[in-house]
Protein backbone atom coordinates (compact mmCIF):
# COMPACT_ATOMS: atom_id res chain seq x y z
CA UNK A 1 0.00 0.00 0.00
CA UNK A 2 2.49 2.48 0.92
CA UNK A 3 5.23 2.49 -2.24
CA UNK A 4 2.48 1.58 -4.61
CA UNK A 5 -0.02 4.05 -3.64
CA UNK A 6 1.05 6.91 -1.59
CA UNK A 7 3.35 8.92 -3.86
CA UNK A 8 0.80 9.22 -6.08
CA UNK A 9 -1.65 10.70 -3.00
CA UNK A 10 -1.41 14.20 -1.76
CA UNK A 11 -2.02 13.24 2.00
CA UNK A 12 -3.42 16.01 4.06
CA UNK A 13 -1.78 17.52 7.24
CA UNK A 14 -4.95 17.38 8.93
CA UNK A 15 -4.43 13.43 8.16
CA UNK A 16 -0.66 13.12 9.10
CA UNK A 17 -1.76 14.87 12.04
CA UNK A 18 -4.62 12.37 12.92
CA UNK A 19 -1.78 9.38 12.59
CA UNK A 20 0.27 11.21 14.73
CA UNK A 21 -2.34 11.67 17.41
CA UNK A 22 -2.35 7.75 17.17
CA UNK A 23 1.38 7.25 18.60
CA UNK A 24 0.98 10.02 21.22
CA UNK A 25 -2.19 7.98 22.31
CA UNK A 26 -0.79 4.99 22.43
CA UNK A 27 2.28 6.24 24.57
CA UNK A 28 -0.43 7.40 27.18
CA UNK A 29 -2.30 4.27 27.24
CA UNK A 30 1.09 2.38 27.48
CA UNK A 31 2.35 4.32 30.72
CA UNK A 32 -1.22 4.03 32.00
CA UNK A 33 -1.17 0.36 32.15
CA UNK A 34 -4.19 0.61 29.36
CA UNK A 35 -3.30 -2.11 27.14
CA UNK A 36 -6.50 -2.34 25.31
CA UNK A 37 -6.79 1.41 24.69
CA UNK A 38 -3.49 1.24 23.27
CA UNK A 39 -4.38 -2.09 21.20
CA UNK A 40 -7.17 0.12 19.47
CA UNK A 41 -4.62 3.01 18.97
CA UNK A 42 -2.12 0.66 17.37
CA UNK A 43 -4.76 -0.94 15.01
CA UNK A 44 -5.95 2.63 14.53
CA UNK A 45 -3.20 3.53 13.45
CA UNK A 46 -3.21 1.33 10.71
CA UNK A 47 -6.40 2.17 9.76
CA UNK A 48 -5.84 5.07 8.78
CA UNK A 49 -2.38 4.49 6.87
CA UNK A 50 -4.88 1.76 4.75
CA UNK A 51 -7.23 4.80 4.54
CA UNK A 52 -4.53 6.61 2.65
CA UNK A 53 -4.89 4.59 -0.32
CA UNK A 54 -8.26 5.38 -0.83
CA UNK A 55 -9.25 1.49 -1.81
CA UNK A 56 -12.00 0.56 -0.56
CA UNK A 57 -11.58 -3.12 -1.00
CA UNK A 58 -8.41 -2.98 1.35
CA UNK A 59 -10.10 -0.56 4.02
CA UNK A 60 -12.69 -3.81 3.95
CA UNK A 61 -9.65 -6.18 4.19
CA UNK A 62 -7.62 -4.27 6.86
CA UNK A 63 -10.84 -4.15 9.06
CA UNK A 64 -11.83 -7.63 8.99
CA UNK A 65 -7.99 -8.69 9.58
CA UNK A 66 -7.84 -5.99 12.73
CA UNK A 67 -11.05 -7.19 14.30
CA UNK A 68 -9.55 -10.81 13.89
CA UNK A 69 -6.19 -9.77 15.53
CA UNK A 70 -7.38 -7.82 17.93
CA UNK A 71 -8.78 -10.18 19.78
CA UNK A 72 -6.12 -12.59 19.40
CA UNK A 73 -3.97 -9.24 20.58
CA UNK A 74 -5.70 -8.55 23.68
CA UNK A 75 -6.00 -12.72 24.81
CA UNK A 76 -1.77 -13.16 23.89
CA UNK A 77 -1.36 -9.60 25.76
CA UNK A 78 1.75 -8.37 24.13
CA UNK A 79 4.53 -7.28 26.24
CA UNK A 80 5.67 -3.71 27.49
CA UNK A 81 8.91 -4.07 25.54
CA UNK A 82 7.13 -5.38 22.17
CA UNK A 83 4.07 -2.26 22.69
CA UNK A 84 7.32 0.49 23.16
CA UNK A 85 8.90 -1.36 20.11
CA UNK A 86 5.26 -0.93 18.36
CA UNK A 87 5.04 2.47 19.06
CA UNK A 88 8.35 3.28 18.25
CA UNK A 89 7.80 1.52 14.46
CA UNK A 90 4.84 3.66 14.34
CA UNK A 91 6.87 6.81 14.79
CA UNK A 92 9.29 5.95 12.09
CA UNK A 93 6.84 4.45 9.61
CA UNK A 94 5.04 8.04 10.11
CA UNK A 95 8.42 10.09 9.82
CA UNK A 96 9.10 8.33 6.51
CA UNK A 97 5.90 9.39 5.21
CA UNK A 98 6.09 12.93 6.02
CA UNK A 99 9.15 12.95 4.11
CA UNK A 100 8.19 11.67 1.25
CA UNK A 101 10.44 8.80 1.80
CA UNK A 102 7.89 5.83 0.81
CA UNK A 103 10.47 3.36 -0.38
CA UNK A 104 11.70 3.25 3.68
CA UNK A 105 8.20 3.65 5.48
CA UNK A 106 7.09 0.32 3.14
CA UNK A 107 10.01 -1.00 4.23
CA UNK A 108 9.83 -0.65 7.68
CA UNK A 109 6.23 -1.15 7.95
CA UNK A 110 7.11 -4.44 5.82
CA UNK A 111 9.68 -5.46 8.73
CA UNK A 112 7.08 -4.48 11.79
CA UNK A 113 4.12 -6.25 10.58
CA UNK A 114 6.78 -9.59 10.24
CA UNK A 115 8.63 -8.69 13.14
CA UNK A 116 5.53 -8.37 15.37
CA UNK A 117 3.63 -11.52 13.66
CA UNK A 118 6.62 -13.92 14.98
CA UNK A 119 6.99 -12.11 18.47
CA UNK A 120 2.66 -12.38 19.42
CA UNK A 121 2.84 -15.80 17.68
CA UNK A 122 5.50 -16.83 19.96
CA UNK A 123 4.42 -15.27 22.71
CA UNK A 124 0.84 -17.14 22.33
CA UNK A 125 2.72 -20.50 22.69
CA UNK A 126 4.35 -19.76 25.82
CA UNK A 127 1.39 -18.85 27.51
CA UNK A 128 -0.39 -21.94 25.72
CA UNK A 129 2.74 -24.21 27.18
CA UNK A 130 2.35 -22.47 30.08
CA UNK A 131 -1.56 -23.25 30.78
CA UNK A 132 -0.50 -27.23 29.72
CA UNK A 133 1.59 -27.25 32.61
CA UNK A 134 -1.43 -26.68 35.30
Amino acid sequence: IILDLLPQRNIPSATLKQIEETIISAKHYLQQGKIQDRLVENFKFHSLITNLAENPILVVIQRVFASKLSAFFTAVKPTEQMARRTIEDHGKILEAIKKGDFKKAADLSSSHIERVGLLIVEKSKRQSDLRKQF
